[in-house]
Parts: C-alpha cells; sequence; structure tokens
C-alpha cells in the first residue's frame, strides 16, 4: 500500500532491505496519506497529526486507511478470484516514473500480469481500480 505512492526516484534504497519496511514508507508517503484522508473524507478534518513511530501502529493505521478506501470504493484491487486480491490506493495518488508519465506500479503492473496469465494458466489475473475491471 505505502510502497505505490511513493515515486520512483524517491523510493527509499533502505525499504527494500528491511524487514519492517512499512517503518521507513510511512515518512516518506505522510503528506500523500494525509492527501488521501482528506480525499476519502471530505469536509471532515483529522484531529492530531500523523506522526506515527511504532511498527505495529503504522501498520494497523494502513489497515484502517485501506479499509475506508474500500468503504469509499476508491482503491486498486490486483489478484485473481481464484487466490484472492491484495488492494492498493487510488491510483491518481501512485508516485510517478523515473522516465515518463506513468506511475512506476501501473508499469510493472502491466508487464506483470500478462506473465501471470502464462505462468499460471487458469489463474486469469485482473486489476480492478474504483470497482471496474482495469487491467487483465
Amino acid at each position: 500500500f505505502l510502497g505505490v505512492l511513493c515515486d520512483e526516484v524517491d523510493y527509499p534504497a533502505s525499504a527494500l532491505r528491511k524487514r519492517k519496511w512499512t517503518d521507513t514508507l510511512y515518512p516518506v508517503t505522510r503528506q500523500t496519506l494525509e492527501t488521501l484522508i482528506q480525499s476519502l473524507l471530505p469536509g471532515r478534518r483529522v484531529e492530531g497529526d500523523l506522526l506515527i513511530r511504532d511498527h505495529e501502529k503504522i501498520a494497523g493505521f494502513v489497515c484502517a486507511l485501506t479499509a475506508l478506501c474500500v468503504a469509499t470504493n476508491r482503491f486498486v484491487a490486483v489478484g485473481a478470484e481464484r487466490d484472492g486480491y491484495i488492494l492498493l490506493p487510488p491510483r491518481e495518488l501512485w508516485g510517478a516514473e523515473a522516465q515518463s508519465e506513468m506511475p512506476w506500479a501501473e508499469r510493472e503492473l502491466r508487464a506483470n500480469v500478462g506473465r501471470v496469465a502464462e505462468v499460471l494458466p487458469g489463474w486469469a489475473p485482473a486489476i480492478y481500480s474504483d470497482g471496474a475491471r482495469w487491467i487483465g
């Protein structure tokens, strides 16, 4: 969830090596998360700040935010009906690719959907955005 919010050029290298990489990604994406909350809850105000440092609290916050995305039908679902889906934030907030306008995560999803279909026949991978089929 947090990873796709990072711009490709700003993606923290340490996040790729850590077991608790959400702890590294959270501070980098905090401003985007605030923007996401404001877009999901228009006209409402979040009391306090989002300066969370504890790993379990960050994980809980991201889970709750994911549920809010689902409740407002503003999310991307990646997977297959046969095995389930991973939920990601709305694609308009995804981080930019270094060389083009397309978000890097979209580039990777488009490339991988075809590979999954080849490797796992019958799985029918699909990507949905805001409740409608988007890729696959």
